[in-house]
């Protein structure tokens, strides 16, 4: 399974359309309740992206404007605006503090002219979106899930100066040793056998990987298993079971690493998630 695809899937990255039409007046958006992120994508015509700091981000032209975390904020159209749009919710099966996210700024732009994969993926997402057909709904959250790939691609290929765990994965030496921590996070990781997988010296490479990903290989390593711990945790899976997938000896090891993250043990994490889906 290549690099990109270990972490989506580990994640449980998935996306849910509920609004694709012409938009006027204001959308207000609170991602913060359910905890998950939003994609809006502008087919055609113009809308205003307002932030809960009064920031606004205008499109004016085909494109994409992405909130990977819970992020308040409202969409604003006029009539002459012409606004037709698509609007998903991103969800996780870890938490949405993880560290694909983590690796994200807040807010990401794109134009769909400047990636020709994306483009090619929006404009099968419009065209299932704006008719009515057998499957619509599987289909276009389908399609905004592989937008959200092509985005993560575009992110990784650029230069954009963004830490964590897609910088990671776009450096030859330092991939080698995510991609292993992605594929066994149960495995008894040390500084030693992370930096002779990367052919480097300890000093270095635990320099060279807090540069790039902007934590240290330990750090990183905790976040990682305490996310997948959670999206094991919302599949039903037993604590102690999960805690020995991840790298850890019993539930009270896992525990501790998960107060550190979140404040809260595993089994009260679940319990408030649990509670969130139930109000809703």
């Amino acid at each position: 399974m290549d690099k990109l695809s270990l972490i989506l899937n580990r994640l449980s990255v998935t996306a849910g359309v509920f609004f694709s039409g012409e938009m006027c007046g204001l959308a207000h958006f609170d991602g913060t309740e359910q905890r998950e992120g939003h994609i809006h994508l502008l087919s055609s015509g113009r809308i205003d992206v307002i932030a809960q700091n009064g920031e606004v981000v205008t499109l004016d032209k085909p494109s994409l404007i992405f909130f990977p975390k819970p992020n308040i904020h409202r969409l604003r159209a006029t009539e002459s605006d012409n606004a037709t749009i698509v609007c998903a919710s991103i969800k996780y099966g870890a938490d949405t503090s993880n560290p694909l996210t983590n690796a994200l700024p807040n807010m990401v732009t794109l134009s769909f002219e400047d990636d020709q994969y994306v483009e090619a993926s929006v404009n099968g997402l419009f065209d299932e979106a704006f008719h009515q057909r057998d499957g619509k709904q599987l289909v276009i959250d389908r399609l905004t899930e592989t937008i959200i790939v092509h985005l993560l691609r575009h992110v990784m290929n650029q230069d954009t100066g963004y830490q964590g765990v897609l910088a990671g994965l776009a450096n030859k030496q330092l991939a080698k040793v995510i991609i292993e921590l992605h594929k066994s996070p149960g495995e008894s990781w040390t500084l030693d056998s992370m930096s002779q997988l990367a052919f480097m010296s300890r000093s270095k490479f635990a320099d060279e990987f807090r540069r790039v990903v902007g934590q240290t290989p330990g750090d990183y390593l905790i976040d990682w298993r305490v996310s997948v711990a959670q999206s094991e945790l919302k599949k039903g899976r037993p604590v102690s079971v999960v805690a020995n997938e991840v790298g850890y000896e019993n539930s009270s090891a896992l525990s501790k690493a998960f107060k550190r993250k979140t404040g809260l043990s595993p089994s009260a994490w679940l319990k408030d998630y649990q509670q969130i889906n139930t109000d809703r």
